[in-house]
């Protein structure tokens, strides 16, 4: 009506998520693709990338997310139990002035002149920082000049620099449009204070309010108490805002009390069996809410034993995950090579947890890098101390990042590569048995049926599982999981479908051949990366890499796999050659008196190196310090990109990793040992044969998160060639683990299908090992579980893009960043009990809601006379968001003991004039 340009248009969230459900709505009528969307700290970061500079901000600045805020606060000498307080009064001081004590003042100023000094900015800096750019006025005139219309969700979240931000844009048009609740203001921490609406409406002369008085989702039952709660809050305008509930429920308000919290958790397990029995609600129309999600795991635990699913929603941002943050700290050393913090962190998701322990303990005690104290220790470790191997397969990991960075362009193929190497603790089952399964690309079956899917992809065929019984479900499911779900539908131009059936299948049965065809497909483009480099090898005057001199040099070019160049020469080490060393590589002294010193070939061996990455065999113990120094002692300052091959040869090969002996067993033909030449020829084809053992590894390993459906599908399937048995004993762990959407894929689909013959959920679960098995799996949070969950969540944060490697890894790791404010995720297709604190409600709602803990003690900190009137308030308005999360039935609970703490208070409680039922015996 208005023909306003979509792209002209810029409308913040609190989350990505809110931007998404806005873009869907929008896109009902009619078409909003213009339209920028997304949160205010993204907008931020992207603004800073282009004009960071006129704030003092370098290119390629990188965001500090809470491991390096924390990180960096210890090398401060900041306690671990204080840093998270720290960060939130500096948060309040920045944001509300908020003063800070003398010695915090201290610690904030050297903490803000490290991150500068590293080029990082935290959250917070994030938008004070853009905030600052509207005070110049050419820069301020290009943010505005972008936009005509300025959209801003969730108001009562914003802090005054966020404020300053989004008004900031509407300065001169003063087209902006806002919309919040000053009842749901929550997040004081943050700096958000429900008084900006205040300052919006004097900042821009708002006479009319519109007030949203109808509410849709409560019924009146429910809003009547809330309201009571939140009118005792001081009105921000003249007067509270009248509500009124369209809807009406025959659930009456309850409030329970117990003498304890075991007596809580029981009649909560209980009374959620009954209304199920009774009403027939899915699962997933129930939410268990609290406090703080210390709450929810004994919570979690009593319902799982009882057979109710459930999934605690805490939030989790990305780089929680162990195998992930393993992958995003060899990302970050990647691009910030010189930066310890990061070193650090590599370091510690790279070495066991005990000995790590000890290392912190050290590096805390004497105020040093991780790294200096894993170094130190691992050079005055004796061959036989159990932590040497840990110490230098963590040290060998940390280098060889500046070559694999090197050897990429795209982001995709570097992690795979990163994945491959099997960096971090986690390991699935398909990686600690790769040696036992058969390669995907060997099984003619298998190579048949992935050429089909592929070609039904190209084609847009749809495809069909003639097969008896109930394995169609799983086998459709595994497909979905996969990424194929336009190949579960019809198409569009009415192609016959491709059907396959048990008469595809591999001796193993269909189901674990259609697995190994997606890993087939998947692993289409897992190649081996080192196919240009340069090899080489040093003979050295004795085996101290602090004083040995070299008196060999061997290298050779590699272009595509093949040698084409060679660099060769003895060297004259100004030095006697130690009578061990003769004795191994054969030359003496008189050998290379006459010949040229390493200063005087080094230009020669330096150009003849280029830019490639440099690799030898166990180079990092040897070739590569003793190389570096004697660069050093030339006066050059040149940086060589490394590559050890060891670390690989010890993941793939279980016999020796002697060079000569990775030689016999890959039928390569060494020539003489301990010859540089020779050695060096012998290094280039043992890197390939490496190489092609890693890819064939990481298509036997590939798709692991499929394996729950595999799991059921095995299960439905009386699988019974011995490979098909092993996974169905693997993958049951899937099948039936917290993670799995298998199960709840397929009653799903028996439902759907409506086939009695069909075996049940319960027969189901039985066939997989039965419901105490998987109460076990579920409670125990098996780590296994996850990596192939959180890594397929990882792998659908990248893009494809030509922009420079670092570029991309920059744009990745904000993105991995910026989720941490991101808030918890929701799967409503999971038929789940969702528990989680009452701050990760808004935006959600739900049939039932169980609020627990009610009481003063369970929603406020500290003694009561210390209560102010600002967190009494808020406490309110947190309560208030809770209870208004329900469609129909709400159910407070308190207890006289919670643990060791006294309970009874319940100011809130009386406020709104509730009755209470007390439970002081509890019949199970």
């Amino acid at each position: 009506m208005h023909q306003i340009d979509p792209s002209r248009i810029i409308a913040f969230t609190f989350t990505n998520k809110a931007a998404d459900e806005i873009a869907s709505r929008l896109d009902r009528g009619g078409s909003v693709a213009g339209v920028h969307r997304g949160t205010i700290h993204a907008y931020c970061a992207r603004i800073l990338r282009d004009h960071g500079a006129h704030v003092g901000l370098r290119a390629g600045f990188g965001i500090a997310d809470d491991e390096y805020q924390t990180s960096l606060l210890s090398r401060l000498n900041v306690a671990p139990r204080w840093q998270k307080t720290f960060l939130s009064q500096l948060s309040l001081h920045r944001f509300r002035d908020v003063p800070l004590q003398s010695r915090d003042a201290d610690v904030a100023a050297r903490y803000t002149a490290r991150l500068l000094k590293a080029n990082m900015v935290d959250f917070d800096q994030l938008v004070l920082l853009t905030a600052g750019l509207f005070e110049l006025p050419d820069i301020a005139q290009q943010l505005r000049a972008a936009w005509d219309y300025v959209l801003v969700d969730e108001f009562q979240d914003l802090n005054m620099a966020q404020y300053r931000v989004v008004t900031g844009l509407a300065a001169e048009h003063r087209n902006i449009f806002a919309v919040g609740d000053d009842e749901q203001s929550i997040y004081s921490w943050t700096g958000a204070d429900p008084r900006l609406f205040l300052t919006f409406s004097n900042h821009f002369g708002i006479a009319n309010r519109i007030a949203l008085e109808e509410n849709h989702r409560c019924p009146e039952n429910v809003v009547g108490p809330a309201r009571r709660l939140v009118r005792l809050n001081a009105p921000l305008f003249d007067t509270h805002k009248t509500v009124t509930p369209l809807r009406s429920s025959v659930h009456a308000v309850q409030l329970h009390v117990f003498a304890n919290d075991d007596n809580e958790r029981r009649w909560l397990v209980n009374d959620l069996q009954r209304d199920r029995s009774e009403h027939g609600l899915a699962w997933r129309e129930v939410a268990i809410l609290y406090r703080q999600h210390t709450s929810a795991h004994p919570i979690e635990g009593d319902l799982i034993r009882a057979g109710i699913p459930c999934r605690s929603v805490a939030g989790r941002a990305l780089a929680d995950d162990s195998v992930v943050r393993h992958v995003v700290a060899a990302l970050r050393v990647i691009s910030y090579p010189a930066d310890r913090i990061y070193q650090d962190a590599f370091l510690r998701e790279s070495i066991p947890g005990p000995l790590l322990n000890t290392l912190n303990v050290e590096a805390t005690a004497t105020g040093e890098s991780l790294v200096t104290v894993a170094n130190r220790r691992a050079s005055r470790s004796q061959p036989n101390d159990p932590d040497r191997p840990h110490l230098f397969r963590a040290s060998y990991a940390l280098h060889n990042l500046s070559g694999l960075g090197a050897q990429h362009t795209q982001l995709n193929p570097l992690i795979e590569e990163l994945l491959s190497h099997r960096i971090g603790p986690t390991r699935t089952k398909l990686e600690q048995h790769h040696d036992e399964l058969s390669d995907p690309s060997d099984i003619p079956e298998v190579v048949q049926l992935a050429q089909q899917l592929t070609e039904a992809l190209s084609t847009q065929r749809r495809v069909q599982f003639d097969v008896p019984g109930p394995s169609r479900i799983p086998l459709r499911g595994m497909l979905g999981a996969a990424g194929m779900r336009q190949l579960l539908v019809d198409s569009t131009d009415h192609q016959p479908a491709l059907v396959i059936s048990d008469s595809d299948a591999a001796p193993f049965g269909l189901p674990l051949t259609l697995f190994k065809a997606l890993q087939l497909i998947a692993a289409r483009d897992f190649v081996d990366v080192f196919r240009d480099f340069t090899a080489i090898d040093l003979e050295t005057t004795g085996k101290r890499v602090t004083d040995a001199g070299i008196v060999e040099i061997g290298a050779v070019r590699v272009r595509d796999g093949q040698p084409v160049e060679e660099f060769y020469s003895l060297v004259n080490p100004e030095m006697a050659i130690e009578a061990g060393a003769a004795e191994v590589h054969g030359y003496t002294d008189a050998d290379v008196r006459d010949c040229r010193t390493f200063a005087q070939l080094w230009p020669e061996l330096k150009a003849f190196i280029g830019t490639d990455v440099l690799i030898a065999h166990n180079g990092y113990q040897f070739d590569f310090p003793i190389l570096r120094r004697m660069i050093r002692e030339t006066g050059d300052a040149q940086v060589l990109s490394t590559y050890d091959t060891l670390p690989l040869a010890r993941d793939l090969h279980p016999g020796s990793r002697k060079l000569e002996d990775l030689a016999k067993e890959f039928h390569i033909a060494s020539g003489r040992a301990h010859h540089a030449s020779d050695d060096t020829y012998t290094l280039v084809h043992v890197v390939g044969a490496l190489g092609a053992l890693k890819v064939k590894r990481a298509r036997k390993t590939a798709l692991a998160h499929l394996m729950d459906y595999l799991g059921v599908a095995l299960a439905l399937s009386d699988a019974t060639h011995p490979e098909a048995v092993l996974f169905a004993e693997w993958s049951k762990v899937n099948a039936l683990g917290r993670y799995s959407q298998s199960l709840d894929h397929y009653d799903a689909a028996r439902a759907r299908d409506g086939d009695p013959d069909l075996p049940t959920l319960e027969e189901l679960i039985h066939l997989l090992g039965g419901r105490s098995l998987m109460a076990k799996l579920r409670i125990e949070k098996n780590a296994e579980e996850r990596y192939p969950v959180e890594l397929s969540r990882l792998r659908r944060l990248i893009d494809p893009s030509s922009a420079p490697l670092t570029e991309q890894i920059g744009t990745l790791l904000e993105r991995i960043a910026l989720s941490r404010h991101e808030g918890p995720e929701s799967d409503v297709e999971l038929d789940r009990v969702s528990l989680l604190t009452m701050h990760a409600t808004k935006g959600l709602e739900f049939s039932r809601v169980y609020i627990i803990g009610a009481a003063d003690a369970d929603m406020l900190n500290g003694s009561p006379d210390r209560w102010t009137v600002e967190e009494l308030e808020e406490a309110r308005r947190l309560l208030y968001v809770g209870m208004t999360r329900t469609r129909d039935r709400l159910v407070l609970t308190r207890v006289d003991q919670r643990g060791e703490k006294d309970t009874t208070a319940q100011t809130f409680l009386d406020e709104m004039q509730l009755e209470e039922v007390r439970h002081d015996t509890l019949t199970v």
